[in-house]
């Protein structure tokens, strides 16, 4: 496998990246956090939950294509279940109902608990509160970990060049605009997207606009360790194709990622990208004037 981890980009930042290291110390308290909370016994309790409904609707779905097929659609039966995707009327024996409805019930009531549905985006309730709380949010260490790294590659050159103020409202921007297309592309979905990855898109579209000739600092790994200097527009051009493929590949089935949020994020920061410049230059001549 080849796995190329971006670092940073040569020449680095004129002035020390303050946002992106309060962005980067916030995700990492979130995640501290957020783990505080006993999610290992609710992932626990949802592991059990989904067992019990995947074997009830795998005996009717194994009768019932379409059943078997508008399941396929959903990371989980308990998903499948809560998007409420027609299963009741398919089945008829009246028992199978009630308890796939208390193991739905139940799931629901676990989801209270739990922060990423809590705090995270959820497109079937979509709030404010999930559009700010889900860019703080990551499942796992190396969720964080690698949104972080990107955040740091690509955001601190962003943030010197724009200056703490518009970097902030831009990489905001970028995250609302990639929940948003990704709760379009799956407007009934129950199933929370938590990260920065879609804000960091963002930036990685406008760096790829506004640096493409850069060079991105990159150790690649594939066995032996090198250490690359890649052009901008050559490595970020590169991972928004990848995004694209699998979105296109996955659009009708939930698997866990949003590729949705990270097509949407890069192209609104390529779009956007003219704005914080545009912004800085008119704001140096008039100083000048």
């Amino acid at each position: 496998m080849i796995l190329p981890l971006p670092y940073g980009v040569e020449g680095g930042a004129a002035r020390p990246p303050r946002t992106v290291i309060a962005l980067i110390a916030a995700c990492a308290i979130a995640f501290a956090l957020s783990n505080r909370s006993d999610t290992g016994a609710i992932a626990k309790e949802e592991a059990s939950l989904e067992r019990l409904a995947a074997w009830e609707l795998e005996q009717l779905a194994a009768s019932d294509r379409v059943l078997a097929g508008e399941r396929e659609r959903f990371p989980s039966t308990l998903a499948y279940l809560a998007a409420g995707a027609g299963w009741r009327e398919r089945i008829a024996e009246a028992a199978t109902r009630e308890r796939l409805e208390g193991y739905l019930s139940d799931y629901q009531a676990l989801t209270v608990r739990h922060p990423f549905y809590r705090y995270g985006l959820v497109p079937a309730r979509l709030s404010l509160t999930g559009l700010v709380g889900h860019l703080f949010l990551h499942g796992d260490l190396l969720h964080l970990f690698f949104n972080m790294l990107f955040l740091w590659a690509v955001g601190a050159v962003l943030e010197s060049d724009w200056g703490a103020g518009l970097f902030l409202a831009f990489y905001a921007a970028c995250g609302f605009a990639a929940a948003l297309t990704h709760a379009a592309s799956m407007p009934a979905s129950l199933e929370p997207a938590i990260g920065a990855s879609g804000a960091i898109a963002g930036l990685m579209g406008a760096f790829a606009m506004q640096r493409a000739r850069s060079r991105v600092r990159v150790i690649l790994y594939y066995g032996p360790v090198r250490d690359l200097l890649v052009p901008a527009w050559v490595f970020l051009g590169a991972w928004f194709l990848e995004q694209v493929f699998f979105l296109a590949m996955t659009s009708r089935i939930q698997i866990g990622v949003a590729f949705g949020a990270h097509v949407g994020g890069f192209v609104f920061g390529a779009a956007a990208s003219f704005l914080p410049r545009a912004w800085v230059e008119r704001s140096a001549g008039g100083g000048a004037g």
